[in-house]
């Protein structure tokens, strides 16, 4: 019987931290291509749980950290209230989603070594960016980019796929992923759609 990560956080009482751990080996054993479906599968799961809060032009918003310590981890996996209030949910653009969503799954990083990292340099020189190339292309991360702010920073994919990219960006810009939670999320369906890949 295929495995459904849906169904099982949706019939598991289990806390979240806790229903990510229990899908681990899962994702260990998983191919390159399953291992992004899951990352999108993940993405969704935590914007819709107020986890993450997708705005353009922020890979990662640390504002929200200054009080933490700790696992970064363990900060983006706890149980959190949502009652509006979304002083603890990670504010990111779209590839800071799926670096919020590695981390919460496979890595140890500490919340001090978050809060020091530089997101600016639009590059893959640092370690944010890195930590996204070990599941996804260079070109899928610029093409992802692409589709959720409208623009490249990275300029890295081929112009003509760039190009489709931001017709993806106007296409749901103007209906009803015009805001962009909506626009993320299309573009993980899109992911899981399509395998592990971002086709626009």
């Amino acid at each position: 019987m295929k495995f459904n990560f849906f169904n099982f956080l949706n019939r598991n009482p289990k806390t979240f931290a806790e229903k990510i751990e229990a899908t681990n080996k899962a994702f260990d054993a998983a191919s390159p291509e399953q291992k992004r479906v899951m990352i999108a599968k993940d993405v969704i799961e935590r914007v819709k749980t107020k986890r993450l809060r997708p705005v353009t032009g922020n890979f990662l918003r640390r504002d929200q950290l200054q009080a933490e310590s700790g696992s970064f981890k363990d900060f983006l996996n706890k149980d959190i209230l949502t009652n509006g209030d979304e002083s603890e949910t990670c504010v990111v653009c779209a590839k800071g989603a799926l670096f919020c969503s590695i981390i919460g799954r496979v890595n140890k990083m500490s919340v001090d070594e978050v809060r020091g990292m530089d997101f600016s340099t639009h590059s893959f020189n640092d370690r944010g960016h890195n930590k996204l190339l070990e599941y996804f292309s260079p070109d899928q991360v610029d093409l992802i980019e692409t589709a959720f702010e409208g623009g490249s920073f990275l300029k890295i994919a081929d112009w003509t796929d760039r190009e489709k990219s931001i017709a993806f960006f106007n296409k749901v810009g103007v209906n009803k992923y015009s805001k962009s939670k909506e626009r993320l999320i299309a573009i993980c369906k899109n992911i899981i759609k399509n395998k592990g890949t971002f086709k626009p």
